[in-house]
């Protein structure tokens, strides 16, 4: 079924082909129904562009999730990942938030990384439950790290998310690969 929050470009395709009916209607037939017709068209691609502005999708609130965490990793911060987890996190390494939290502290303070690049990023949203496969490349910065050569980290995880109170949050986080090994969070401690 179409969604206009999903898809507003399509709305706003409509709003193009009857903006342009109507100028070709104003032209050639009727100066007053073209005119509704360009008015009609003006109102659906400015209700398709408020849509996508004013709506954040699932989609878009898992995305701005991950980037946040992104921005905190390369920032070397876990304090602004700590609105993103749930109170009922839990992982094959972490019993808990704290827990989590602790450990992501610990990380960033000493990890030095310069830039994450997503390599690919899926998402399966089926609300009130929601994964996204990350696998990424990291980059550490030679000056900053603990790894006095620099690196270069390829990193695959799988994150699930859980709609709690109209909002999106990450209940668990499981590392599956560093550079194209299996592992998981063992490899942290």
């Amino acid at each position: 079924m179409f969604n206009p929050f999903e898809t507003p470009w399509l709305l706003l395709i409509i709003g193009i082909v009857i903006l342009a009916s109507g100028s070709w209607i104003r032209n050639n037939l009727s100066p007053r129904k073209g005119l509704w017709l360009i008015l009609a068209g003006i109102v659906i691609m400015a209700g398709a562009l408020s849509l996508d502005y004013a709506v954040k999708t699932d989609y878009e609130q898992i995305r701005g999730l991950i980037d946040t965490c992104r921005k905190a990793a390369v920032a070397g911060e876990a304090r602004p990942i700590e609105p993103c987890i749930s109170e009922h996190y839990q992982d094959s390494g972490h019993s808990s938030k704290s827990a989590f939290l602790n450990d992501a502290k610990r990380i960033l303070k000493t990890a030095g990384i310069s830039r994450i690049r997503f390599r690919s990023l899926t998402f399966q949203i089926s609300p009130p439950t929601a994964k996204a496969a990350l696998a990424m490349t990291i980059f550490l910065d030679p000056q900053k790290s603990a790894i006095a050569a620099g690196g270069l980290f390829f990193v695959e995880m799988s994150v699930h998310f859980q709609k709690e109170n109209n909002r999106w949050t990450i209940i668990s986080a499981e590392i599956e690969s560093v550079n194209n090994e299996r592992t998981n969070w063992n490899i942290a401690h």
